[in-house]
């Protein structure tokens, strides 16, 4: 997100909404500023210039978000280099990449979080339902469009080709052990059902022509050596009587 500006994009969304809450809690925030300045300061210090030093903060307020507006704005270069600092720590140090997990998880944990994220993906899957049957709909563009990015990533990125592989790595480290547990439990499982003829047949269908092969050749061979012995015997103690 951050090579591509993504960010300035979610950046200007957090803007756009931030002013609208502004606009649309105005009178609130006013009525709040005026209660604190009277609580801090008296009846009337609070008579006299509460409303006053709450007009004075909120238009505070909006100029600077209506300052933040271009692009080379000194907030948003922070907002960028605080970003890069993030990712850079997040691969480096050992402690944000423990206290970023210990954050997600109690995040994820939380009985609201856990409620909404039910709730979001039951209406995602309806919604990816109902257009998984629409011929022109947007999830198949989309997944195109995701496997392509990600495969131009993984193209002319040999970094991200590296991470990739050692998640990969670790993955399947990681599920070998009760996997090779389970499949040997469930081959075992099924051979103990099988009867001595579905053995056979299942090894002679696997086999086929080869088994059919061996037997043929077992034949041979077992012809060939029993007419050189019988030969052998006949010449050195005369005719074997059987």
């Amino acid at each position: 997100m951050l090579q591509s500006g993504r960010h300035q994009a979610v950046f200007d969304a957090a803007l756009l909404e931030l002013r609208a809450v502004m606009v649309a809690k105005e009178e609130d925030l006013k009525t709040a500023i005026e209660a604190r300045v009277r609580k801090e300061g008296g009846a009337l210090v609070g008579w006299v210039a509460g409303a006053y030093t709450a007009r004075k903060i909120l238009t505070l307020i909006n100029s600077e978000l209506e300052r933040m507006e271009p692009n080379d704005s000194a907030l948003r270069q922070g907002f960028e280099r605080w970003i890069e600092s993030e990712i850079a720590r997040l691969e480096t140090d050992p402690e944000r990449i423990a206290a970023f997990g210990r954050a997600v998880r109690q995040a994820l944990a939380h009985p609201a979080v856990v409620d909404w994220v039910a709730d979001v993906w039951q209406r995602l899957r309806d919604a990816l339902a109902t257009d998984a049957a629409n011929p022109d709909g947007r999830t198949v563009a989309l997944l195109e469009a995701a496997f392509g990015n990600a495969g131009s990533l993984l193209a002319d990125d040999p970094l991200a080709r590296h991470r990739l592989n050692r998640g990969l790595e670790a993955t399947l480290v990681a599920l070998l052990p009760a996997a090779q547990l389970r499949m040997a439990e469930f081959i075992g499982g099924v051979v103990s059902r099988w009867d001595a003829a579905e053995l056979v047949d299942k090894i002679e269908l696997r086999v086929g022509k080869d088994l059919q092969y061996v037997r043929v050749n077992g034949t041979l061979v077992g012809f060939l050596a029993g007419g050189v012995l019988y030969l052998i015997l006949d010449a050195l103690f005369g005719r074997v009587v059987h």
